[in-house]
C-alpha cells in the first residue's frame, strides 16, 4: 500500500509533468499545423494535469 503522503506527491509531480507536456504538445501544434492531432493530444495531457491536481488535494 502507498503511504498517502507519498501518494500526494506523486500527484503532485505528475500534475507538473503533464501540465508542462500539455503546453508543449500545445505550443508545437500552434507552430506546425501541419499535423492537427498535436494540439488534442495537447489538450488531453491538460485533462490529466487537472485530475491529477485533483487528486493531490
Amino acid at each position: 500500500m502507498i503511504n498517502p503522503s507519498n501518494q500526494k506527491t506523486t500527484y503532485k509531480i505528475l500534475f507538473v509533468v503533464f501540465g508542462i507536456a500539455g503546453v508543449v504538445w500545445i505550443l508545437y501544434g500552434v507552430f506546425t499545423p501541419r499535423f492537427l492531432l498535436y494540439p488534442f493530444i495537447g489538450l488531453l495531457n491538460l485533462g490529466i494535469a487537472a485530475y491529477c491536481r485533483l487528486m493531490s488535494k
